[in-house]
């Protein structure tokens, strides 16, 4: 019997767009999701990258909807790994 295997952009689905959803509006969550998508990006063979654009777009997309432009825009659009207020700790 051969089961169906979920495909790249469904692991990126699952594991993305409710956070990416119900997250929207918080710039930790959007800055969080940045981080990984960035390091995604680092990481992934190039035929996996399409994919994570595309969720990388989705998050770029709700900061501009849901954030007011200036300063709080630029802070929702940057990755961070640590969290908001935390101290900003090498990757390595």
């Amino acid at each position: 019997m051969i089961f169906p295997s979920p495909a790249w952009e469904d692991f990126l689905s699952i594991a993305l767009d409710e956070t990416r959803l119900f997250g929207e509006g918080s710039i930790q969550i959007s800055r969080r999701l940045r981080s990984l998508l960035d390091d995604l990006l680092e990481r992934v063979p190039a035929e996996r990258r399409a994919p994570v654009e595309a969720q990388l777009a989705l998050v770029e997309a709700s900061v501009r909807r849901t954030s007011s432009e200036g300063a709080e825009q630029v802070l929702a659009g940057t990755g961070d790994r640590q969290g908001v207020g935390t101290p900003r700790l090498s990757p390595d």
